[in-house]
């Protein structure tokens, strides 16, 4: 039995959606309702409340906890302090106190480049990441938990009309004329950008390791600037998006290498295309 939390999100559906269509035994928790897949498979539970959590693992007994479900966006975060710490920190310390309790040895977490980069650019979200590395990495140390982190990449695919990061802001632009896209900086700062269906694959191949490392760079490896891909976007649908220059969010990295642009692969233009077609089917 695996324990998803942050089920109902973008990410999260894209687990939930895989684990169903493979018959692999699974909950969701989360707090909001998952409005793209049926109900029977998730749980309503803020992870918050350690009582009621504490008796979900008492009931289900899972074996792995993969953690998805925290407050993400650097200004978000920012601007949401109190309750960025309680639902990324206190949520993840819930957690990890459960799996102890009732002996679930495997808990794997997503966090952010955001972590990496936090010692030279700190933003808050940034913070909360990296303090939840630590708790999982103390967990490992001192109860002998299998904990993992997993740091992902600019995430895109189905399952993502409520987002704002940069990719599903531009596709909800192109079709919506009356949004405009909000370039941070000169947007020549490159990104890995990775379709969620491949983040899913690539997940599930770390989940299945005997001896897991405790840190993975879940990623493309391959580097694109935000100008890059916004041009892309309205080449593939044959449209323009209206754009314009803002000032970064704290924390956010603006910088770049003056290299020549990476050629783009003709997956990632296949991810895109199916991308914008699932926002069209589901205006």
């Amino acid at each position: 039995m695996i324990f998803l939390t942050g089920s109902s999100g973008f990410i999260g559906s894209n687990f939930a959606k895989y684990y169903i269509e493979n018959n692999i035994k699974f909950r969701g928790i989360d707090k909001k309702k998952n409005n793209y897949l049926d109900s029977k498979y998730f749980i309503k539970l803020d992870l918050l409340n350690k009582k009621k959590l504490f008796k979900l693992f008492a009931k289900y007994k899972p074996k792995i906890v993969l953690h998805l479900a925290a407050d993400s966006g650097l200004n978000y975060c920012h601007l949401n302090q109190n309750q960025s710490l309680k639902n990324n920190v206190e949520a993840t310390f819930n957690l990890l106190q459960s799996c102890v309790k009732y002996s679930c040895k495997n808990i794997l977490m997503a966090s952010s480049m955001a972590a990496e980069n936090y010692n030279e650019n700190p933003s808050f979200y940034g913070f909360t990441k990296i303090t939840s590395e630590n708790l999982l990495n103390t967990y490992r140390k001192k109860y002998g938990l299998n904990s993992t982190v997993l740091r992902f990449s600019n995430i895109f695919g189905i399952f993502s009309s409520h987002k704002s990061s940069a990719v599903h802001k531009m596709i909800q632009c192109l079709i919506d004329k009356q949004k405009y896209f909000e370039i941070h900086g000169t947007g020549k700062q490159k990104r890995d950008f990775l379709y969620s269906e491949n983040l899913v694959f690539k997940t599930q191949k770390i989940l299945k390791k005997r001896n897991r490392k405790f840190l993975y760079d879940v990623s493309s490896q391959k580097k694109y600037s935000v100008n890059q891909i916004l041009s892309l976007i309205q080449r593939l649908d044959n449209k323009n998006i209206i754009s314009k220059k803002i000032r970064p969010p704290l924390g956010y990295d603006v910088t770049f290498d003056k290299k020549s642009e990476n050629d783009i692969s003709k997956s990632l233009k296949r991810d895109l295309i199916k991308t914008i077609n699932w926002y069209k089917d589901n205006k």
